[in-house]
């Protein structure tokens, strides 16, 4: 999730000795300031960033976008997302105490970023996913119930068959990677594919000129075998998620045609409840064997011939 970043500020969230081993260990820099002798006043934030503007561009431009995706995570949820990939992934059981023994949400996030590099994908790609609105995914809830397979064959099968159905519709989409990670009862695999290229402006010393280069665009697909659902999130290509599913179907599921997808195509009249004036009767308690829905479903049905309110 996108969030506020300036370097100063972040150097000041984040202690001064994961600070040290960040550049120092990480990056070979900055090895003459001695991060273990600083005290955290505001004050030593300033030096780290005076040596670090000291740095050529290109690197200072390097460490700014990996120390953004480090503020990116440094929360509650981020810090969630981080225990849940390292338990429940990886079986690390000891990494949520581990992790808790930093103070700060900044020192905890670059503590795992530090200690468990490979951890970070899976934690950052669930947390971007939790934070898709429900009304970007397109559910399909009727498939067997189909153990996923995701091996690396797996995996391939269908990287190649997206790339190859969106070169052929589209004229994009050349390179695809695609990373699975487990998290709860879910599957969830996000394909990144290769875009349209494309040339954007960038300083190169003291002088702005155009680079080109070859954008992605993702596809992200959500597989919960327990209910039998693949929920798609494909901005701006909804329009083929039929398709992306029968793609997904053959490639993970190892399943032929799907059958067309029966939607919910009950048509509900609301238009009755926008009325100020309206009295909306609560029906009496009959037990819990008593279905208020279906009273609610004959109400609001559009084949009563009720006047107007």
């Amino acid at each position: 999730m996108a969030r506020d970043f300036s370097p100063i500020s972040f150097f000041q969230r984040t202690p001064n000795v994961l600070l040290g081993r960040y550049f120092q260990d990480r990056h070979g820099i900055l090895k003459e300031i001695a991060f273990a002798q600083l005290d955290e006043a505001g004050s030593t934030a300033a030096i780290i960033f005076e040596a670090f503007s000291g740095l050529p561009e290109p690197q200072q431009a390097r460490i700014e976008a990996e120390c953004q995706d480090i503020e990116s995570m440094a929360h509650q949820a981020g810090v969630t997302a981080l225990i849940d990939e390292a338990t429940d992934f990886h079986k690390n059981a000891d990494f949520p105490h581990a992790i808790n023994q930093q103070d700060s949400f900044h020192g905890k996030v670059m503590w795992a970023f530090l200690e468990h590099p490979n951890y970070w994908k899976g934690a950052t790609s669930n947390l971007y996913a939790e934070n898709i609105p429900d009304s970007s995914w397109k559910k399909r809830n009727d498939l067997p119930r189909l153990p996923p397979h995701v091996k690396q064959e797996d995996t391939e099968q269908l990287e190649d068959a997206l790339s190859h159905y969106f070169t052929k519709k589209e004229g994009r989409g050349r390179h695809c990677q695609v990373n699975v990670f487990r998290k709860g009862n879910q599957e969830r695999f996000f394909a990144n594919l290769s875009d349209f290229g494309q040339a954007d402006p960038e300083w190169e010393g003291d002088r702005l000129n155009a680079r080109a280069r070859l954008p992605s665009f993702e596809i992200i697909f959500v597989y919960t075998q327990s209910a039998g659902s693949l929920d798609i999130h494909a901005p701006g290509n909804t329009k083929y998620v039929d398709d992306l599913a029968q793609i997904f179907a053959e490639a993970i599921l190892k399943l032929g045609e799907l059958d067309p997808f029966t939607k919910d195509n009950q048509v509900y009249k609301l238009d009755r409840l926008g009325n100020r004036t309206f009295d909306f009767k609560k029906p009496e308690f009959r037990g819990p064997e008593f279905e208020f829905r279906e009273q609610f479903t004959e109400f609001c049905s559009p084949s009563l011939n009720r006047p107007p309110v």
